[in-house]
């Protein structure tokens, strides 16, 4: 071995041991801490040490018990912001909320390794060095925070109030669990061991059983918080954001350096033109970056799925898939910017509309993936009625040709399916129109009929394209 490939072995070796987690030791601590540009003190405690890390406006003190193994079992966190948030229990840094800041700062510390807090602290040092004298960072999203929460739970009382009357148990059962599917989400401190601010915005309703058939749903979330700034957008503070009638009030930028940012988990899938018009941060699906939809980027594709139609009996859908969306047109969405908390509605819409598209066509492209009637559930009765008593025929040779061709296209910049099923001989379109999904250029074979406003309410309920055509089939 040369001594110029010696030199990038040693290299990747290093590179890799500076990726690998820190353990959970003062140490480890202290590194972390030193990498943010954080100061590091320490104090002998008479059962153990603490270890504090400070920067401009925050504390963070740790207790550790050095014997007979390092455990950290104290955590407290301070924000010095010189202002208090207007309501504290919609602060994400208040100690008193469930979960605390402190409780899941705790939890990632008695780990073995690092990673869960490693990403707590850049979070926390991000959010210090964007604040300014105008614009406390820790302020700004806590401020933002109220005024979701409070709109949100006027939101569901008016939902609870509408329904109070009615005899549909169900559906008052419901009205919070539906009301994230609308507007700008359920507003949500902390969640799922990550700190600040986030959005549900969307579940999908096309439930895909695992490997041990578990009815698994993904839920759709996204992160309310800051970032460098990287266009026209800055970070604005108030604490009168809406008037008392609940409409949005116009604040002026105050913090050039930084802007309002949502951040998407998991990500997004859409036409790069209209990411781009987003100003949204993308990986290209199907280069090196890996993402969730690297399917999706393949040019040609077979999968099959087995739709259950009743408890005992099945269809196999045997699916041809093709892409095509030009090279490097086909983004997963990780970011996007947001002028103003009132254009969080009208993106949410995008993304949910995008979010359905991906999710119908991701319905029959993946394999050995079933989906059961009595895994579906509505207010929508009537549907559910029918899609549980549908009979369902299938041609002898049906299983000998492909029932489905889907094709992934371009519809004015918004992502499309041209759908061929071969048992009906009948072509059309799922686009997005509205922020919904509607089914367009229907051409059926002769004498065929298809029953769009049946197949449209199937796809946009189920959002399961295989089952939707089985069950709207052609007359």
């Amino acid at each position: 071995m040369d001594d110029e490939a010696r030199k990038k072995q040693l290299v990747g070796i290093l590179s890799t041991l500076e990726k690998a987690p820190i353990k959970a030791t003062p140490a480890g601590i202290r590194k972390l801490a030193q990498q943010r540009g954080l100061e590091v003190f320490g104090e002998d405690l008479s059962e153990g040490k603490r270890i504090s890390l400070g920067g401009s406006t925050i504390l963070i003190d740790i207790d550790m018990l050095t014997a007979p193994v390092d455990k950290v079992v104290r955590v407290s966190v301070s924000v010095d912001a010189k202002v208090a948030p207007s309501d504290a229990s919609k602060s994400y840094t208040n100690p008193e909320i469930s979960p605390s800041i402190n409780d899941v700062l705790l939890n990632s510390l008695q780990a073995s390794k690092l990673d869960k807090f490693a990403r707590h602290l850049a979070f926390l040092s991000d959010m210090e060095r964007l604040s300014s004298e105008q614009c406390n960072s820790f302020r700004v999203v806590d401020e933002i925070a109220t005024v979701l929460f409070n709109l949100y739970d006027k939101k569901i009382k008016t939902k609870n109030d509408s329904t109070s009357n009615s005899t549909n148990v169900s559906s008052n059962a419901s009205s919070e669990v539906n009301a994230y599917c609308t507007s700008f989400g359920q507003p949500l401190l902390n969640y799922d061991e990550h700190l600040g601010l986030f959005l549900k915005y969307w579940s999908t309703q096309h439930k895909v059983r695992d490997a041990e058939k578990a009815a698994v749903s993904a839920e759709y979330i996204a992160e309310f918080g800051l970032r460098e700034n990287s266009g026209d957008s800055h970070a604005r503070y108030s604490t009168n954001w809406i008037d008392a009638s609940g409409n949005w009030l116009e604040v002026a930028p105050q913090d050039p350096s930084a802007e309002f940012v949502l951040r998407l988990s998991p990500p997004v899938l859409m036409n790069r033109d209209l990411a781009s018009k987003l100003g949204a941060s993308f990986n290209v699906v199907g280069k090196e970056t890996e993402t969730p939809f690297e399917l999706l980027g393949n040019t040609f594709y077979r999968s099959f799925r087995e739709v259950h139609t009743s408890e005992t009996d099945s269809v196999r859908v045997n699916v041809e898939y093709s892409n095509l969306v030009a090279q490097d047109e086909l983004v997963s969405v990780t970011e996007v910017p947001v002028d103003h908390p009132r254009s969080l509605e009208k993106l949410f819409d995008v993304l949910r509309a995008q979010i359905q598209l991906s999710t119908v066509l991701e319905s029959v492209l993946i394999k050995d993936s079933m989906l059961g009637q009595e895994e579906l559930d509505t207010n929508d009765n009537v549907l559910v009625e029918e899609l549980l008593n549908a009979s369902v025929e299938q041609n002898a040779d049906e299983a000998q040709k492909l029932p489905l061709t889907v094709s992934l296209g371009d519809n004015n910049g918004l992502l499309s399916l041209s759908v061929e099923v071969h048992s009906w001989k009948t072509w059309f379109d799922v686009i997005i129109d509205g922020g919904k999904l509607k089914v367009a250029n229907v051409h059926p074979a002769e004498g065929k009929q298809v029953d769009v406003k049946k197949l449209e309410a199937l796809l946009g309920f189920s959002e399961d394209l295989a089952l939707s055509v089985i069950l709207a089939r052609a007359k």
